[in-house]
């Protein structure tokens, strides 16, 4: 190949070798990047100095380890309370059926029946009030945010969350009031002090503040879409049309 004709060919693989190290943003161009073979020019991209396979795998991810281990910590708190509302329910179904069964059949009964499922469907609730904030499974109505701009969409939403956050405040004070003043008290079958009933609401106050602060800061910055975003669910009750007679014929 004549030189002329070599050195055109090497500008041309330059330009291709810098346009797809500037899409994929892994490689750099150096001047020892280009190997002779032949006739041919090939160019070998250079890890840029400092930048290691993990560092790599953080670009690709978009998470630092931080951010892995406390989205981690996140999935395991929510399962293990998903894990605690099936173990209260199946306890709530065995107290209620067994005491059932045993004063119909047998004239006896479970004594801490009635206190402990009692106790049980508080935690269940409150428990699962949680679990369904985080999934956005509440039931609301959306009908006047969807009419609204996406400014108009944002604004209303951040004013929804800021009162959210009013009012489960209300809820994380009594409920620390009321269980520091039932600490001392027994209930009677049991025995088990009553701050364990109003200790529910603390359970539920706690990390739905910190959901609804994460949602409405979301919002607020645009992290999260709006117009994408389903922050309710709702009561809509999908019936399978029936053909009748008229419909037949």
């Amino acid at each position: 190949m004549p030189l002329e004709h070599f050195q055109w060919f090497s500008l041309l693989e330059m330009l291709r070798f810098r346009r797809s190290a500037r899409t994929v943003g892994k490689a750099k161009f150096t001047p020892g990047c280009m190997a002779h073979s032949g006739e041919a020019t090939r160019f070998h991209p250079e890890p840029e100095k400092g930048s290691s396979p993990e560092a790599l795998r953080r670009e690709e991810t978009g998470r630092s380890p931080g951010g892995r281990n406390m989205k981690a910590l996140v999935e395991f708190y929510f399962t293990a309370a998903r894990f605690a509302i099936a173990c209260l329910l199946g306890c709530m179904v065995v107290l209620v059926f067994g005491n059932v069964v045993l004063r119909y059949a047998f004239n006896q009964g479970i004594t801490v029946s009635e206190e402990l499922s009692r106790i049980f469907f508080v935690w269940l609730t409150f428990l699962g009030a949680v679990v369904a904030m985080r999934d956005h499974a509440h039931l609301g109505v959306d009908s006047l945010v969807r009419r609204l701009s996406p400014a108009g969409a944002r604004f209303a939403l951040v004013a929804g969350h800021i009162m959210m956050f009013g009012a489960t405040w209300l809820v994380l004070s009594g409920s620390f009031t009321q269980t520091l003043i039932n600490i001392p008290t027994l209930a009677p079958a049991t025995g088990m002090s009553m701050g364990w009933f109003y200790g529910a609401g603390l359970a539920f106050a706690v990390p739905a503040l910190l959901i609804i602060a994460w949602n409405g800061f979301g919002i607020a910055t645009g992290r999260i879409d709006v117009a994408s975003t389903h922050f309710v669910t709702d009561s809509e009750e999908h019936v399978t049309p029936v053909s009748t007679d008229e419909d037949r014929k």
